[in-house]
């Protein structure tokens, strides 16, 4: 929680002071004990799983809730909407980047929102010099009633440099930066976007030879972990032997022992829980007839290096690949995907979602997709619902987006454009946007896009100060 400074008075109110409609949140709720082995099935307590979003506040303004018995202020984590205070903090009259851990203080009034530039109290600056010294506290320049705006998507501004566009990749958030690797090509570049500058940087890829596409990745402590991947170009694409773990601060690739010859396969979904990264669903040939789609479950721990096989399968007949899933409710999700053994696997999109619950160890069958789609970017986004994002199938591209919470589907915003075969990067859920660069714009591998879609939650700002 940031840290109440202010010179003169501090950032606190009196014990009997009661804010007009107060929106209580609950304390930061610790990560619930993840199993460490996948046969270890611990049913996790209610109150360790994640908040929905019909618990997050709907006051778009940061002030403290005073407590009758601790005579102390919890900050209420909300959002604002452009342009009123939308990377900081609002308390008595300031606004202060939540970056800095202060609500109080000269020079903490943040005034370019739309670059999202923060600036420190007490008149030290950061980043760019947009930062006002006039006084203390900092007087609010603007209305501070907050404005209301539904979710919507937008195109990322990127000031310099450019993504390398790919389709069939992933993209992930690795400590602030979204992070897009792989694709069709050997050998392809890293793009790293840094939301708080706009800017995409370039960096090695795999190396000489290497070519890693179709998979969902996953980023554990600073690295991002590719388990389950194909090779080779369409549509006899092959299996690739090795798991691609990429170190984000260094920048360097490295390898791992893959799956056994005999589970390899390319198109799965792959989901972290605890140190287990679980691959489900695939294809073994690629693309066609003589392919074979596949409902097979493995776990890979990436502390251990080591392999767990032969986990329950999907039910028969729910076989897919060019799938994705995420965590809901400490359930694993799987939704979308194809047969894509099939002749005609663009039309074979299956509408079918699974869960896999860890405390009695089955798939259970959930609602159906309600626009089944194929190579869609997929995770578990804030309010613990899965984001289902575009997708391919049926001759064309989607830009549709849907949102399940375990139960029923509800219908998201559109991205600005259709596209498939990238990955959504989410900031943490005090920000809550979700990033979708590049990918393809049409069903197939044309054309592969330049631009980077941006996820708003409901009320907060385009641009988010600190991830």
């Amino acid at each position: 929680m940031p840290s109440c400074w202010a010179a003169k008075p501090p950032c606190k109110l009196s014990a009997r002071r009661v804010l007009a409609n107060p929106v209580v949140v609950p304390h930061r709720i610790d990560a619930p004990r993840q199993p460490q082995s996948p046969l270890e099935h611990v049913q996790q307590p209610l109150s360790n799983q994640p908040l929905s979003l019909s618990t997050e506040p709907t006051l778009r303004h940061i002030a403290p809730l005073i407590t009758e018995q601790a005579n102390v202020s919890l900050p209420l984590v909300s959002r604002m909407a452009d342009p009123t205070c939308s990377a900081g903090i609002a308390a008595r009259g300031a606004c202060c980047p939540r970056a800095c851990g202060q609500c109080g203080g000269a020079g903490c009034y943040q005034k370019s929102l739309s670059t999202g530039q923060i600036c420190c109290a007490d008149k030290v600056k950061r980043d760019r010099p947009f930062c006002s010294v006039a006084g203390a506290p900092c007087k609010l320049a603007f209305s501070s009633t907050p404005t209301f705006r539904p979710p919507f998507f937008d195109n990322a501004f990127v000031s310099r440099g450019s993504v390398l566009q790919r389709h069939e990749a992933c993209a992930v958030m690795v400590n602030g930066l979204v992070v897009l690797l792989g694709g069709r090509g050997v050998n392809k570049g890293v793009s790293i976007y840094n939301p708080r500058t706009g800017v995409w940087t370039a960096h090695p890829g795999p190396g000489a030879g290497v070519e890693i596409h179709h998979f969902q990745c996953v980023a554990v402590a600073g690295k991002v972990w590719i388990v389950s991947s194909w090779t080779g170009g369409f549509p006899f694409e092959k299996n690739n032997a090795l798991v691609y773990v990429y170190d984000v601060a260094s920048k360097s690739w490295s390898t791992r022992p893959g799956m056994p010859a005999y589970r390899r396969r390319g198109g799965g979904a792959a989901v972290r829980r605890g140190d287990w990264i679980y691959v489900v669903g695939g294809n073994r040939g690629g693309h066609g007839g003589h392919a074979t789609s596949l409902g097979w479950m493995d776990a890979y721990n990436y502390v251990t290096n080591k392999w767990w096989l032969n986990l329950p399968s999907l039910p028969k007949g729910a076989e897919r690949d060019h799938v994705g899933g995420g965590l809901v409710s400490d359930q694993l999700c799987i939704a979308g995907g194809r047969d894509g053994g099939h002749a005609q696997f663009f039309k074979k999109n299956l509408p079918s979602v699974f869960c896999f619950n860890f405390g009695n160890w089955a798939w259970q069958q959930k609602a159906n997709m309600p626009a089944p789609r194929a190579g869609a970017m997929t995770a578990t986004v804030c309010g613990n619902r899965l984001m289902v994002a575009g997708g391919e199938g049926n001759g064309r591209a989607y830009k549709r987006v849907d949102l399940f919470n375990g139960f029923v589907w509800q219908r998201g915003p559109d991205m600005t454009r259709a596209r498939h075969g990238s990955g959504l990067a989410v900031s943490q859920c005090r920000c809550g946007q979700v990033f979708i660069p590049s990918g393809s714009g049409n069903q197939g591998g044309s054309p592969e896009l330049f631009s980077t879609e941006k996820y708003n939650p409901s009320g907060t700002p385009n641009v988010c100060g600190f991830y």
